[in-house]
Parts: C-alpha cells; sequence; structure tokens
C-alpha cells in the first residue's frame, strides 16, 4: 500500500467514527501498530489531524485545518496499474523534498475532478500536480476549469496549451511515440519487415504510438499497409476481444507477418495465450513486443516490452513544481516547461530474428 493510499483510508476512518485509534486502525487497514502510530503522528503534523491519547481526531471544528504549505495535491484518474507508479515516483520526490501528497482519485469523471481539485484548494495545499480526465485539448471547458484554478499547476501525461488555456502550463509527458519507434526499431534489427500493430485506440497513449509507429515504418523503409486492429477493453468486453485478437492473428499469418506490437500488457499476454491455442509460435512463429510493462514479464511466454518512465514523470513533476513555488518565493522567474521523457526498451523471450 503506497503512503499517500494509506493516509486517505486513516482519514475515511477519522470521518467516519470522529477518531481515529492506533490499534485499531491498524489492524482494520493491516498494518503494524508502529507504522500506523508514525502514520497518524504524520497527519497531525500537518493539521489534518488532533492527537489524542490512543489515536487522533478531527480537529475541533469537524473538518481539516488548512495544509496551507505543508502539502501537495496530486490528482490522477486511477490509482492502480499506470499510475500506481506515477503516484509512487511523486511520493517519493515529494519526501525528499519536504513535503507531503494529499491524493484525489477521479475515475476519468470530470466532475469528480473538479470536486477533488475544489476540495485541495479549500485545505490550501501548495500547488497540484494532475492529470485531467480529459485525455486531449478537444475544446475548451478542460481548458478553461484550469485557467479558473488559482494554484500552480504541473499536468502530468497531459499536456494543455492555447487556444484551449489562456496561459501555458508546466507539463510532464511520456513521449510514446518515441516509444513506438523503439519497438519498430527493435523488430527491424531482427529482420522482420512487416510489423502489426494492435492497439487500444481511446487511450490517451495511442496517438502517439500511432504516430511513432508510422513515422518509423516510413523512416526504415517498412511494409506500409501491415495489420492493423483497434482492441477494446478486456475487462468490459472479453469475448470481443479475443475476436479482435484472433482476427489480428488472422491477418498476421495471412500476410507472412511475423511480428506484432500489441497495446497494452494484457492484451499481449492474452494474444500470445491464443496463439498457443491454435500452433501458433512465440517468437518462432510470430515476435511480439507490447506496449507498457506492467505485467509483461508474467505473460505466458515473457513479453519484451516498452516501458514509459512513469515513475519518473511523477518524480519529475514534483520536483517540477516545487522549483515553480520556490521561483515565485524567490522572485526568480522561471520558464514553463514542457517535458518530454524517454520510454526504454526491456527484451526478453517474445521476440527473436525472422526466418
Amino acid at each position: 500500500m503506497l503512503a499517500v493510499e494509506r493516509d486517505q483510508l486513516i482519514l475515511k476512518v477519522a470521518r467516519r467514527d470522529g477518531r481515529v485509534l492506533t490499534a485499531a486502525v491498524a489492524r482494520e487497514l493491516g498494518l503494524s501498530e508502529i507504522t500506523a502510530r508514525r502514520a497518524i503522528n504524520a497527519l497531525c503534523s500537518s493539521g489534518l489531524l488532533t492527537r489524542v491519547h490512543g489515536g487522533a481526531t478531527l480537529p475541533s471544528n469537524g473538518k481539516p485545518e488548512r495544509v496551507l504549505g505543508a502539502a501537495t495535491g496530486l490528482v490522477v484518474p486511477t490509482s492502480d496499474y499506470y499510475y500506481a507508479r506515477v503516484i509512487a515516483g511523486a511520493e517519493s520526490m515529494a519526501g525528499r523534498l519536504g513535503t507531503r501528497l494529499v491524493l484525489g482519485v477521479t475515475h476519468y469523471d470530470e466532475g469528480s475532478e473538479r470536486d477533488r481539485v475544489r476540495r485541495l484548494v479549500d485545505l490550501g495545499v501548495r500547488g497540484l500536480l494532475l492529470t485531467t480526465s480529459t485525455y486531449e485539448p478537444s475544446g475548451g471547458e478542460t481548458g478553461k476549469w484550469l485557467d479558473s484554478v488559482d494554484l500552480p499547476i504541473v499536468l502530468m501525461e497531459r499536456s494543455f496549451t492555447y487556444p484551449e488555456t489562456s496561459k501555458e502550463y508546466d507539463s510532464v509527458r511520456s513521449d510514446h511515440a518515441f516509444g513506438a519507434a523503439l519497438a519498430v526499431r527493435h523488430l527491424s534489427q531482427l529482420g522482420h519487415t512487416s510489423i502489426g500493430l494492435a492497439i487500444r485506440e481511446e487511450t490517451p497513449t495511442a496517438r502517439g504510438l500511432r504516430a511513432g509507429y508510422g513515422q518509423t515504418i516510413q523512416q526504415l523503409g517498412l511494409v506500409e499497409g501491415a495489420p492493423y486492429k483497434a482492441l477494446p477493453l478486456i475487462a468490459l468486453d472479453p469475448e470481443g476481444t479475443d475476436r479482435a485478437l484472433n482476427a489480428f492473428l488472422d491477418e498476421c499469418m495471412d500476410t507472412g507477418t511475423k511480428a506484432a506490437i500489441v497495446h497494452v500488457d494484457t492484451h499481449a499476454a492474452r494474444l500470445v495465450e491464443l496463439a498457443a491455442s491454435r500452433g501458433i509460435r512465440v517468437p518462432d512463429d510470430l515476435s511480439v513486443v507490447a506496449y507498457d510493462d506492467e505485467v509483461a514479464a508474467f505473460a505466458m511466454v515473457p513479453l519484451t516490452a516498452v516501458s514509459p518512465p512513469k515513475q519518473a514523470v511523477g518524480a519529475a513533476a514534483m520536483r517540477l513544481l516545487d522549483a515553480r513555488l520556490s521561483s515565485s518565493t524567490n522572485d526568480v522567474e522561471l520558464p514553463v516547461q514542457h517535458l518530454s521523457l524517454l520510454p526504454s526498451l526491456t527484451v526478453r523471450e517474445s521476440t527473436t530474428k525472422y526466418s
């Protein structure tokens, strides 16, 4: 359990019961009493709780006191899978910088997102690390809302700019186009000239993946028009996912395509399973590169995978926000920064030379 998630659960218990007892919350959350006591003490030091014998209570007004400059707000769409590592990176850097994070999770709901941000502003956090529910600038609403937030903001894995916004915002993003290029170049170096692509089109990663894939295919003079398939979300449509992946396998076999890039890991792992059930061997008959590298190593055949720098995104965003706040305090003008961080490639057993 991440420290930011643990602290949010302790505060939830305090709001529910009016107080939090060290021994009881340790049992409820599965913590050691030492860990629970240290977490409660930190929350008391930040003004979110008031220390009493055996635990803590909410401040006397029934609401958390303003945190002022003691904490940084962190608002993300989810706290699992991809963003768990982003949170971990931000948390680690926050500790080095002497601040703590207050987490808000929006589940890709814009109303929830604005409520979480409003709550953090009311608490008096010193600034915000924010991943908006909206993936890309596609209208003025998110931009107008950003402009209305009276706090320093660093965007993570997002970038909104004029004319969607009236001012520029610091941002830190993974360069997914470069990530796709890494995958294509790796397969090309193994001798593959036709490389298929299967991706989750509705994700914020997809645009960069398509752009990097297409550009690198052209640069290297590889086969254009190789098999392409848009994939549904496995959890919502497992049967549809299997149909799409089987159709993609059919196209690869029919066209002699012996290499594929698949986004995300879970889809790539399922592709390997379906291929095996059809007698298609990975990597002998089909080399596969997964994108995300969250669970790629645990596939039936451990998957070569592109790893976006998730923890580095969180850490760099935290460092950038701290620099922004320090510059305003010291009257030093810091230029707005749009940072692009490069993914890496981890080679495992799912790719081999073309034969």
